[in-house]
């Protein structure tokens, strides 16, 4: 693998410095021709340096707004993500790139945190899973009936 450093000009750091809390770091990249990972090494050398603090800037899911789902605050209200305590799910994860298959995972749930879900499965592993991936149906949540 080859490493290949660009130089970055004064006026894109200051675009950064500007910009990082007001717009997120892969349009930052598209304004200035950098590359996320570009983006992101020099966000992250620029906190190291003291010259900018950590952003208060929240994730935006572009799909949120187009599902039919309530919108708090501009975030997603993860207090629609209801599932009962001691009761059996079946979780469904589409496959990602490097796997051949859908990952699968059934368990009783367990913990409801702020922002995840934990289940536990016969064989006492536990995973937890995110709310909010589970309201734009990154993954799906199927209740077992026995």
């Amino acid at each position: 693998m080859v490493f290949k450093y660009t130089l970055w000009t004064k006026e894109e750091e200051q675009f950064v410095i500007d910009n990082h809390e007001k717009i997120s770091n892969r349009e930052i990249g598209e304004k200035i021709d950098k590359t996320l990972n570009q983006v992101n090494s020099k966000i992250q050398h620029l906190r190291k340096m003291g010259l900018i603090g950590k952003s208060k800037m929240t994730r935006v899911i572009p799909k949120a707004e187009k599902m039919d789902m309530e919108i708090e605050d501009g975030g997603l209200n993860l207090s629609l993500v209801k599932l009962e305590i001691g009761k059996e799910y079946e979780v469904f994860m589409p496959k990602q790139e490097s796997q051949k298959l859908d990952d699968y995972f059934k368990g009783v749930f367990i913990q409801d945190t702020t922002r995840h879900i934990t289940l536990k499965n016969k064989l006492g592993y536990c995973q937890s899973f995110l709310k909010a991936d589970i309201l734009i149906g990154i993954i799906k949540v199927k209740e077992v009936i026995k």
